[in-house]
């Protein structure tokens, strides 16, 4: 399953939900964290609400 999110740096990215660990917010900065280690994120322009709302949503269309 795979999301798309919003880098401030590259633009758009798309995100392979079976590598997130995490998901976070540091200083105001919203980031997807990944397998691999502490160095494996990426900073979003996303709300977690909104992140949250578009994995939910891809995990119902995927079980249909």
């Amino acid at each position: 399953m795979f999301i798309w999110l919003t880098s401030p740096t590259i633009g758009q990215v798309l995100v392979n939900l079976n590598l997130v660990t995490a998901v976070t917010c540091v200083q105001g900065r919203n980031a997807v964290c990944f397998t691999g280690g502490e160095e494996d994120y990426i900073v979003v322009t996303e709300s977690l609400e909104d992140i949250y709302e578009r994995i939910q949503s891809v995990e119902k269309r995927y079980r249909k």
